[in-house]
């Protein structure tokens, strides 16, 4: 921490401008907050379904679920496409993987994981309408967070901004406090070189 504010001083005495800040969101697993009385229904909600949990390599259905959700909630597509995400996930088998919840053999709610040691970073989160009702990507979430990962250090939810960090997706940060997530403030500062 007092590298990270000596860092701050130096950009300060530097005329660095800061010119974005976003907010991100983690567990430390080790010693998790509980979940929120609505989280938690939410993923019993899930359980009570029984959806098979599981890490998957059906990254065409996943990233449609995905298109379909980011078009209709953000009207934008993934940064990557499927084939790029098998690519990556294929390159580094042990650091990227596709975690699924599914029902009669169809993905109602997903994510891909990126690992390092110590942290799970969490990218694409989705839900398809029908997992909204039924808790599926609660329960999988739960289910890697309790039970696969439980282990390592930190479940890192990621960014919760959009428009470059001027607008914070409440409804996004809620979700993920109710799991126990604490926010962490990423500062991107702009510096003129000589």
């Amino acid at each position: 921490m007092v590298i990270r504010l000596y860092l701050i001083y130096e950009l300060f005495r530097n005329n660095a401008e800061l010119n974005r800040r976003d907010v991100s969101f983690f567990i430390y697993l080790p010693d998790r907050l509980p979940y929120r009385y609505t989280r938690n229904s939410e993923v019993k909600k899930g359980y009570k379904h029984q959806y098979s949990l599981q890490e998957s390599s059906k990254y065409g259905e996943y990233i449609a679920l995905l298109d379909k959700i980011l078009i209709k909630y953000h009207g934008t597509h993934p940064v990557h496409n499927v084939n790029e995400l098998r690519l990556l996930a294929e390159k580094f088998p042990n650091n990227i993987k596709l975690y699924t919840a599914e029902k009669n053999g169809r993905i109602e709610a997903g994510t891909v994981l990126f690992l390092q040691t110590g942290v799970v970073h969490t990218q694409y989160l989705a839900n398809s309408d029908e997992g909204k009702k039924t808790g599926a990507l609660d329960c999988l979430l739960d289910w890697l967070i309790t039970d696969v990962y439980k282990d390592k250090n930190w479940f890192d939810f990621g960014m919760s901004c959009e428009q470059e960090g001027c607008y914070l997706n409440e409804g996004l940060a809620a979700q993920k406090e109710g799991f126990g997530a604490r926010a962490v403030v990423h500062d991107f500062y702009r510096i003129e070189l000589i």
